[in-house]
């Protein structure tokens, strides 16, 4: 007969993956701040496969892109960004992709910014605020491309 599992132990390991994640993180900020971007790359990685909850990884996914855009390299830094929005999708959350948004403008892709900010608009879950913020950068963006 399996022995079960009590929920004090799994409170106590979910507050050691949460202890851990925001060490992982701290670190990693000390990291890019020396600019030892392989390391806190590094530093980040494994929080991927901890049992954290989706959003926790998209956030961690958010940090890896903006690491990868630092060193230059843009095609990691997408998937990073990719990658977080498959997290956080289901669940009715847009910051990553709001971020990948920016970085594309960053980046001189307006174009492919304004599609993605556009896409945006159509999430069930905006608020207000949210819309108006969109549609600010997508009249920005619009701007740019004359």
């Amino acid at each position: 007969m399996p022995h079960a599992v009590s929920s004090e132990r799994v409170e106590m390991r979910a507050d050691m993956e949460v202890e851990h994640f925001n060490r992982s993180l701290l670190l990693a900020a000390r990291l890019v701040e020396q600019k030892e971007y392989d390391d806190a790359l590094t530093a980040m990685r494994p929080l991927m496969e901890c049992e954290l909850s989706e959003l926790d990884k998209a956030i961690v996914c958010v940090n890896m892109a903006i690491v990868c855009g630092i060193k230059g390299e843009a095609t990691d830094a997408m998937a990073w960004y990719d990658r977080g929005i498959n997290c956080e999708q289901p669940h009715g959350r847009f910051f990553v992709a709001e971020q990948k948004a920016a970085y594309l403008a960053e980046m001189g892709w307006t174009a492919d910014s304004l599609m993605l900010y556009q896409k945006l608009l159509s999430e069930p879950s905006l608020t207000d605020k949210d819309r108006a913020r969109i549609e600010q950068n997508i009249a920005l963006l619009q701007t740019r491309l004359g």
